[in-house]
């Protein structure tokens, strides 16, 4: 029982020591505050806050300005497809319009010509298609 209450005054006494005994310098200096440091990184932080601000900023206007030029670009690629269509249009309104032309009845045909020849005791040798020979 010696020997216990020995070790328990010994480790009793060395803890106390651990928090009598004075740390030295460099210890000590674990323990405090680096407000220049501090104040640095705070610095430092605020900077790269604005920073990102900023070039969200930018990024957004950019975003802004292409997305009313894509508009304004589909805008005029609309009218050109508006546009293309109405002459298409125009082209089978007036292929419709030939069409009807074409299905007006056909002028006269011309007149048959030629000349009949005849042979021996007014015999026609040779009539031309369409012509009518009578003497």
């Amino acid at each position: 029982m010696k020997i216990r209450s020995l070790f328990f005054s010994t480790a009793l006494v060395l803890l106390a020591a651990g928090f009598a005994l004075p740390e030295p310098a460099d210890a000590r200096g674990r323990g405090r505050r680096n407000y220049a440091e501090e104040m640095r990184q705070d610095d430092l932080r605020k900077e790269r806050e604005e920073e990102r601000d900023r070039r969200r900023k930018e990024y957004l206007e950019r975003q802004k300005e292409m997305q009313e030029s894509s508009q304004e670009h589909n805008a005029q690629q609309q009218q050109r497809y508006l546009d293309h269509r109405e002459r298409q249009l125009d082209k089978v309104l007036d292929y419709g319009e030939g069409i009807e032309r074409q299905r007006a009845p056909a002028p006269a045909a011309p007149a048959a010509t030629g000349t009949c020849i005849y042979g021996p005791g007014d015999k026609v040798l040779h009539q031309p298609k369409g012509v009518v020979c009578s003497k």
